[in-house]
């Protein structure tokens, strides 16, 4: 399969065809991924992706990678992947590693890989046992590492930029620090969302950046006071600050009597698997964890649609 963006009028312009996967490959982004067909003077950019790793526990929630690609393999541990690339010609664009806990896979084993495909950029998928790996390890350099719980935004946002012809996150190079990564990051412009985000929060300060967040991406925001009625016309997402990462029931409850229908999204700080499940079977519409970008937070708000009212 090519991944195809026309070059119309001097700008990169998609054209979208549905190209159908299995069920199990498409719940990243709720539906068969949509790929690009070009029509005059094409830019064809050929995606060759290695998955190399578990999809187990935590992992199991972002099993559609597929869009990260057109050429997608699966290995189970990177010994049989690199087994794979001793015996092909076209080594991959992109290594994806899932792993659960640090160390799972040694810097040994992901720098053969990286001899035996020396052009492909290595990005991590990481469990919640990775969360402190920066303080107290020694992760391997290089790398694009990605929590679990933030990979779904940042991997729809990565696949955007290759539809869009911009340079996704594998493309830059490869002593690139996280610094860097960001600030290109950064060059990428915001959408301009429409309606307003409701914000509940129970520290004024948490309201006021999660608020200028909001602003940033073009959305107005009503921040509410703890127990106070207030009204969701106009209104296209809650979002609702948990610094315990728990759901009230009552809270809860009140919140949906007022949300009117309109979506409540749940800020979290490093959720864990449990944390998510019980939200989303409290009515949660979906988690976004702390610490975030603020293209993940605009990435949620995107999914809902138009504005109630």
């Amino acid at each position: 399969m090519l991944l195809r963006v026309g070059l119309v009028g001097g700008r990169l312009t998609p054209h979208l065809l549905r190209n159908e996967f299995p069920d199990s490959l498409n719940s990243l982004f709720g539906s068969p991924f949509l790929v690009t067909r070009g029509r005059a003077n094409e830019i064809v950019a050929n995606l060759s992706v290695l998955f190399v790793g578990p999809m187990e526990q935590e992992l199991a929630s972002c099993g559609n990678w597929v869009g990260l690609g057109s050429d997608v393999r699966r290995f189970e541990n990177p010994r049989s992947a690199a087994a794979y690339l001793t015996g092909v010609d076209a080594a991959p664009e992109l290594i994806v590693l899932s792993e659960l806990r640090p160390g799972q896979f040694s810097k040994s084993s992901i720098h053969e890989l990286r001899r035996l495909a020396p052009l492909a950029r290595v990005w991590r998928l990481l469990g919640s046992w990775c969360e402190g790996e920066k303080r107290t390890g020694n992760p391997p350099a290089g790398c694009i590492n990605t929590l679990w719980h933030q990979w779904r935004p940042r991997a729809a946002r990565a696949m955007a930029y290759v539809l869009e012809g911009d340079c996704p996150p594998w493309g830059l190079p490869v002593t690139a620090t996280p610094d860097e990564q960001t600030l290109a990051l950064a060059e990428h412009p915001l959408g301009h969302g429409s309606g307003v985000i409701v914000i509940c929060a129970h520290r004024a300060q948490t309201a006021i950046a999660m608020a200028d967040a909001c602003r940033l991406g073009g959305y107005g925001t009503k921040v509410t006071a703890e127990g106070q009625p207030w009204s969701a016309e106009g209104a296209v997402a809650v979002l609702w600050d948990l610094p315990a990462n728990e759901v009230d029931e009552r809270s809860m409850q009140k919140l949906r009597a007022n949300a009117d229908g309109v979506p409540i999204f749940a800020l979290m700080s490093f959720p864990r698997a449990a944390d998510i499940e019980q939200a989303v079977e409290a009515g949660i519409a979906g988690v976004i964890s702390k610490p975030f970008l603020l293209r993940d937070l605009l990435w949620h708000f995107e999914q809902v649609g138009r504005p109630k009212g």
